[in-house]
């Protein structure tokens, strides 16, 4: 029975044009002539001529592979199915020997089975030997001549299924990564990110991919400083390949931080990979911080609006927010002179839910007094209007006192005024007003208390007794009689007449009053 040994169905073709080529010149030169000593293939490449092996019958080859002893005639190279007999007066090779060069012929057995009879054995270099010698070789600065040693010892690797062999073939991989990474330009981040993607494709691990993705980030981190690239682009790529990125921190890791900061490339390449996601997270922090504050005025006017979205993107610069906020609030009260109620009222409101309430006594005194001047133009009624304000602003009515009597001061008859006067305590004395509790005990205070509290009393003028009842009388009859004139005021709606009588070249007064009842 011919043991049979399966070889990998990657490999039933030939691997390459070139190899695909080689072979097919061989072939011809094979059947051109009944004999010929050919170049030395290996198993894999043997193993593409397959369907042509019951045609080339008694051609001699030379064949390389790994092998395994059977018996002491018989012999197999590994991922072959031919059975190789060993004619007498081949020796077998040591079993330190792992490799071996046969020369030979195809023969079939007498059950017309093909096999292969060995005429001559040989021991060859081990693989890891063969992949060192053509390492020598190659031109240290040329990255090609790397890759191509590394695509002779991945072929044998991966036929072989030997990890060790594919461990050093890594070697060479990234060696020629890192001649390709040594010739490029300071800011090609480009170059980088393609070697990323070649490290990838050559199997080189993730950790060598993800480090030179980041080297390339920050290369375009260093170009966005220069305005030569755009940092939403950055931003993107960081929160979609880079895991933990835009997960916030609980406290911002500050000396890891600044590690990262000051060497990035060597923080980053040295960290294991759960650092590395700590590193993703200040990294995007950073840039994000960048991000959002190229959008601030240089004045502060839009710090507030700065501060909110530093909140939401990178709550863990609670710091940044609130400068960017306060700058606002600076900035509005730099304008205080030109700023409206609303404005006012509204920054006010900020201050005090800020628990500043004195910032917000100082805003609301400043613009008042900003705007004083401008209505004190307008007479009693813009102090009237300055009253009002300082009243409902600061509820300060020790300072809106000053304002209405400063109105009464420019109209002693503004009714606004003297209204608010008389609500507060306050009487005219000889054209002088003063509180109630300030003024003399004489006929005028008390004629003053009367007409604050809205009573007519005998010997009240005209203008006293309206002041009074604060209102007109519904109806005016006027008789004379010895020289007296009487007026009579009728008040409907309280049922009052008040009787003044007037003597010829005197005021008049009045002299009774008179409650009808119903």
């Amino acid at each position: 029975m011919i043991a049979r040994c399966t070889r990998q169905q990657s490999f039933a073709q030939p691997q390459s044009f070139g190899t695909w080529l080689s072979g097919v010149v061989f072939l011809v030169s094979l059947m051109q002539h009944s004999i010929a000593v050919a170049e030395v293939l290996s198993v894999q490449e043997f193993n593409a001529f397959e369907p042509k092996w019951p045609k080339l019958m008694s051609v001699t080859w030379n064949i390389e592979g790994r092998y395994g002893i059977i018996s002491d005639q018989t012999m197999t190279l590994k991922n072959c199915k031919l059975h190789f007999v060993l004619q007498d007066g081949v020796s077998r090779p040591g079993s330190n020997v792992s490799v071996v060069e046969v020369q030979g012929s195809l023969e079939r057995d007498l059950d017309q089975r093909v096999f292969f009879k060995v005429n001559s054995l040989k021991p060859r270099r081990t693989d890891s030997e063969t992949l060192q010698f053509k390492r020598g070789a190659i031109t240290t600065t040329n990255a090609n001549e790397w890759y191509a040693v590394a695509e002779w010892g991945k072929n044998r690797a991966e036929f072989y299924n030997d990890d060790i062999l594919m461990k050093e073939v890594q070697e060479l991989y990234l060696n020629g990564i890192l001649v390709e990474k040594r010739l490029l330009g300071r800011d090609d981040f480009q170059g980088l990110l393609a070697l990323a993607k070649k490290a990838q494709d050559f199997q080189l691990g993730n950790d060598l991919n993800q480090q030179m993705q980041h080297e390339a980030l920050r290369i375009q981190s260093n170009l966005i400083g220069q305005k030569k690239f755009d940092s939403a682009t950055l931003l993107q790529t960081l929160s979609k390949h880079f895991p933990g990125a835009t997960t916030p921190f609980e406290k911002l890791p500050m000396e890891v931080a600044e590690q990262y900061r000051t060497d990035p490339i060597t923080t980053y390449n040295t960290a294991n990979e759960t650092q590395q996601q700590v590193l993703h997270r200040i990294f995007y922090l950073d840039e994000m911080v960048r991000h959002i504050v190229q959008d601030a005025k240089l004045d502060g006017s839009n710090g507030i609006a700065i501060a909110k979205r530093l909140k939401a993107e990178v709550p863990e610069r609670a710091d940044l927010a609130i400068k960017y906020h306060n700058k606002e609030l600076d900035y509005r009260l730099s304008r205080v002179n030109v700023m409206t109620r609303n404005d006012v009222v509204e920054l006010a409101d900020i201050f005090e839910a800020e628990g500043k309430p004195e910032k917000a006594i100082q805003l609301k005194q400043s613009w008042l007094k900003v705007r004083e001047p401008i209505l004190a133009e307008d007479g009693a009624r813009g102090y009237v209007e300055l009253g009002q304000e300082w009243e409902s602003l600061l509820n300060d009515e020790q300072t809106a006192t000053t304002y209405y009597l400063k109105a009464v001061q420019k109209d002693s008859q503004y009714e606004l005024a003297t209204l608010w006067l008389r609500e507060h305590g306050f009487i005219e004395v000889n054209r002088k007003w003063m509180l109630e509790a300030d003024a003399p005990p004489t006929n005028e205070v008390a004629m003053s208390l009367a007409i604050r509290d809205g009573r007519v009393t005998t010997g009240m003028t005209t203008k006293q007794a309206l002041a009074a009842m604060a209102a007109k009388p519904d109806s005016v009859i006027r008789f004379a009689s010895n020289g007296t004139t009487t007026e009579l005021w009728v008040y409907e709606s309280s049922h009052t007449t008040i009787r003044f009588a007037r003597v010829p070249l005197g005021e008049s007064k009045v002299v009774a009053i008179d409650k009808v009842s119903q």
